[in-house]
């Protein structure tokens, strides 16, 4: 085999029943490209499938399925290296082909399962090579250590594929293959990723949540990746062992909502005829998305238009904004407000600064606010005209009675503020004379008397003036003298 470009790819293939299933012959791993694998982990069989296929008489225990396609033909060898150096860690293969199908793989035609402890071998290494004797199988009970867990390498042809099967009956360890030889394996897809341009994604927050999550288009990197390449197929998949196995793969990655941000997103390439693949990742992110945490703001219905009884008024909208915003810092931020969504979306008839309310008492507008990152979002607002408190006009009668009845007495203001509110809740009441606040307990400095009272809804901070007369009822002293 030509000199390898010798790729360290730490493969975590945990076979369990929960896990993968390379430990199938239609879950094999397909091997492409010269490349050596590290950290390659054996563990737990699936469906039985060597029993009787091999001289070797053993069967699988722990193993994992490799398939390989021969791109250029010559002999064809591998070292199959524990990481543990135990002797008593064993690892046997099986090889069958060539081009056998998945339930119908015919007897092995190379096969090791020998026991490196028991032939009382120098290490713990197997694999096939170019070996004196040409033995293409040693069977358990061996006990010449003269090919050291060796066979003699196979001689394969172009387009011809091979199943290579690992199988660990004894101890624990990962392990590591590399290849020998002159042949070489189908060179896999590449990712044709012009120089300069990147996969990452970037989009703004665009749902209707603000939460940094939001669709994707993942697809829209699957031209890039494919370049000039034809008979080929991208998938996307959320960890990087889903797109070596392909076993679990994005089915919706047209519109795919991200399960964190920043998320990783691993593609893989695959040849649709030769199995063979390439992988590779990128980030999808959710960038600086706009917040608008408000959703109304209200007034008081006041005089400017000549009547504060009509539930409309003039908004000022940049204070509409710094309202909505609650206390963000809009430099940088382009805001404007609009009639409808659809309107917002086209930027047609954005308001002037201020905005007359035509629907009285609330009308919905719809803000669009757009970040330096030309990230938007539009939102509807409520905006208010609360009603003010009722004008009421009441009198407050006090008498006058003594020696000297003038008129002028003492007055407790609060006796005339069930009057003034009728009785409604959540109003409160404040006195004035000539625009000066003045206490509840007032004497009264001219009879009659008019004063102000300023009714306050404590709801809405909406007030209205009522009028409060102040009269004094002076009653005469009838003093009886007595003859003389």
């Amino acid at each position: 085999m030509v000199k390898l470009n010798y790729l360290f790819i730490v493969l975590l293939f945990f076979i369990t029943s929960q896990g993968n299933a390379q430990n199938d012959c239609v879950d094999a791993i397909v091997v492409c490209g010269n490349t050596g694998f590290e950290g390659l982990n054996a563990t737990g069989v699936g469906i039985p499938e060597l029993n009787g296929s091999n001289t070797c008489g053993s069967s699988e225990n722990n193993s994992i399925w490799l398939q390989l396609s021969i791109g250029t033909g010559g002999t064809l060898g591998f070292t199959l290296t524990p990481e543990s150096n135990d002797i008593n860690v064993d690892f046997d293969f099986f090889v069958y082909g060539p081009n056998v199908a998945c339930g119908n793989i015919g007897n092995s035609k190379r096969c090791s399962t020998i026991n490196p402890a028991a032939m009382g071998a120098a290490n713990n290494l197997t694999g096939m090579r170019d070996i004196a004797s040409n033995q293409e199988s040693e069977g358990p009970g061996t006990t010449n250590p003269a090919e050291n867990g060796f066979v003699e390498w196979l001689t394969v042809n172009n387009g011809e594929t091979y199943f290579l099967i690992i199988d660990r009956p004894i101890g624990t360890s990962n392990f590591s293959l590399t290849w020998t030889g002159t042949a070489t394996f189908t060179e896999p897809p590449v990712f044709q990723t012009p120089v300069g341009t990147g996969l990452d994604i970037e989009k703004c927050d665009t749902d209707l949540v603000q939460d940094g999550f939001t669709e994707f288009n993942l697809e829209q990197n699957t031209s890039t990746i494919i370049g000039t390449q034809t008979g080929v197929a991208v998938t996307y998949h959320i960890n990087q062992n889903d797109a070596l196995t392909n076993d679990t793969f994005i089915i919706n990655s047209a519109n795919f909502t991200n399960t964190s941000n920043p998320q990783t997103i691993f593609a893989r390439i695959t040849d649709t005829a030769t199995g063979c693949f390439s992988t590779s990742d990128f980030e999808i992110e959710v960038i600086n998305s706009v917040n608008i945490p408000g959703s109304s703001f209200a007034i008081c219905d006041d005089t400017t238009d000549g009547d504060d009884a009509n539930g409309q008024g003039t908004f000022n909208l940049n204070d509409v904004t710094i309202a909505i915003m609650e206390g963000q810092d809009l430099t940088g931020l382009v805001v404007d407000y609009y009639t409808s969504n659809n309107d917002a979306l086209g930027n047609v008839g954005a308001f002037s600064t201020t905005h007359y309310n035509n629907t009285p008492n609330q009308e919905q507008v719809f803000v669009k606010i757009t970040n330096t990152d030309g990230c938007f979002r539009i939102k509807a607002i409520d905006l208010i005209v609360n009603p003010l408190p009722a004008k009421i006009t009441t009198t407050l009668v006090q008498c006058d009675s003594g020696l000297n009845p003038d008129g002028i007495t003492l007055f407790n203001l609060n006796q005339a503020v069930p009057s003034l509110t009728n009785g409604v809740n959540n109003l409160s009441v404040t006195f004035f004379e000539g625009g000066n606040p003045i206490d509840a307990n007032y004497t009264n400095t001219s009879n009659p008397q008019q004063i102000e009272a300023v009714v306050t809804n404590n709801r809405t901070g909406c007030s209205s003036t009522s009028i409060l007369n102040l009269e004094v009822n002076v009653l005469s002293q009838v003093v009886t003298i007595a003859p003389l």
